[in-house]
């Protein structure tokens, strides 16, 4: 051990620092005429800590649904002066006890029963379709994929031209 310590403090690097004719000091790796030896201390070390097991929470349970938007179709372009848009969906298998088929609507929850639902008073562009089905906790647990739709309404301000 001793010896273990002898060579690494023999291998240790060693600075020396001087001033020259106008005050300003310097740092070397080689002895120079009037120069002092400098000590270093250790070099820093970080000490990371152990990881610690994360906490045993009640995981969400896998989920194997199949969600599907089968209307509107992806991309779709809905012409409707009320701003009425209808969504079929699909879900296989049936959904368990607990848990509840929503749609996403613009990232907004809207909760489904059945297959389908009806939305009013929707403003004409482009909306974002999801489904998800959620725990009771509000947690999902199937996600579909993502859908997008466009919607038409006549304005007042723009009326048909002949």
């Amino acid at each position: 051990m001793w010896l273990l310590m002898f060579l690494t403090l023999a291998n240790a690097p060693q600075v020396h620092t001087w001033l020259d004719e106008q005050g300003v000091r310097h740092f070397s790796d080689q002895p120079q005429p009037l120069s002092q030896t400098l000590t270093l201390a250790d070099a820093n070390q970080l000490q990371f800590p152990k990881s610690s097991p994360a906490p045993n929470q009640a995981q969400a349970p896998i989920s194997s649904y199949q969600l599907q938007i089968l209307a509107p179709e992806s991309e779709a372009t809905i012409r409707n002066a009320q701003g009425r848009v209808r969504i079929q969906t699909s879900v296989t298998p049936k959904l368990k006890k607990g848990h509840t088929l929503q749609l996403l609507f613009d990232g907004q929850p809207q909760d489904i029963s059945g297959t389908g639902l009806t939305l009013d008073n929707v403003d004409r562009g482009a909306h974002q379709l999801q489904l998800r089905v959620i725990d009771q906790q509000q947690r999902p647990l199937s996600l579909s994929q993502e859908q997008t739709l466009y919607l038409h309404r006549p304005s007042s301000q723009f009326p048909k031209t002949r």
